[in-house]
């Protein structure tokens, strides 16, 4: 990969630990899924996904059938894109949330019904 190429990743969102990109077996036997020139015919599913080396959080996985290490290259590549745009998905329902006061604990009197 060349330079030009390279992603500087986020550090873990709950710890600041390091991450770690890898890729995995989609199915049975699970465990890291080894680079290989040729999968087969068949292929092989994998998932790809950015994990924290000190508390173990994981972020979005791509799951995909890949056939040769140019596939596995490119779901690790797509693993570590999701963990970079993790943070700024789902602000609309942090935003909306913390309008209605929901996103406080512990929460008010006026909130008491919505599970407090």
């Amino acid at each position: 990969m060349s330079e030009s190429n390279q992603i500087e990743l986020h550090p873990c969102p709950f710890c600041e630990g390091p991450p770690a990109v890898i890729v995995t077996n989609a199915e049975y036997p699970y465990g890291e899924a080894a680079r290989q020139s040729d999968y087969g015919d068949e292929g092989h599913w994998v998932e790809g996904y950015v994990f924290c080396h000190e508390c173990g959080a994981d972020g979005p996985k791509h799951e995909e059938l890949i056939f040769d290490a140019e596939g596995y290259d490119e779901v690790k590549r797509a693993g570590a894109r999701l963990w970079q745009e993790r943070n700024d998905r789902h602000r609309s329902l942090y935003d909306a949330s913390k309008a209605e006061g929901l996103n406080l604990y512990p929460r008010g009197p006026a909130n008491a019904c919505r599970g407090e």
